[in-house]
């Protein structure tokens, strides 16, 4: 019989995202659950992303805003986010890129003439990405998520099923 072996890092993965749901779960009462997951999807142990802007976009309310954003190099210390909440909480307040991506807010990009492939390489160059993926999904009520991230590791591509992982973000309230 073959033994079937999982690599380290499919490992890694495995376990930052099978933790997740739980601990997203012990800060639900939080308005900024969002910035918790994204923090820990993008960490170097998780997907390994260097800078990550999620978006959601409304267009019954014709509405456009920034939710979240992570940048590798203003990160939580030690990954520990989950064990400090309120402490993570004021971080991500003084965060410059995590806000410039909340400061942002439009009218939706679903109800206008400008392309969605401009309309975001627009976005990404504002925030100062240089080397953009995008990646986008149908959430409930009629709203659509819509992230641009770089990862540190551009010559080796995330695979598509663990770039799927950002939908989780639908599951956080949006304040």
């Amino acid at each position: 019989m073959k033994k079937n072996t999982i690599s380290h890092r499919h490992n890694q993965l495995l376990q930052c995202l099978t933790c997740l749901p739980r601990r997203m779960l012990s800060v639900h009462g939080n308005e900024n659950t969002t910035e918790f997951v994204l923090h820990d999807l993008c960490n170097k142990d998780c997907l390994n992303i260097k800078k990550a802007a999620y978006f959601v976009d409304n267009p019954d309310f014709n509405c456009f805003k920034g939710v979240a954003g992570f940048n590798e190099a203003e990160s939580y210390p030690d990954n520990k986010s989950w064990d400090k909440p309120e402490h993570f909480t004021q971080f991500m307040k003084q965060c410059p890129f995590n806000q410039s991506v909340r400061n942002i807010n439009g009218t939706s990009p679903h109800l206008t003439a400008t392309d969605k492939q401009e309309f975001m390489n627009n976005l990404a160059q504002k925030l100062s990405f240089s080397q953009p993926h995008y990646f986008t999904w149908d959430m409930k009520h009629n709203n659509h998520g819509m992230l641009i991230f770089e990862s540190n590791n551009p010559e080796e591509e995330i695979e598509e099923d663990f770039v799927q992982t950002f939908c989780i973000l639908g599951f956080c309230p949006i304040f």
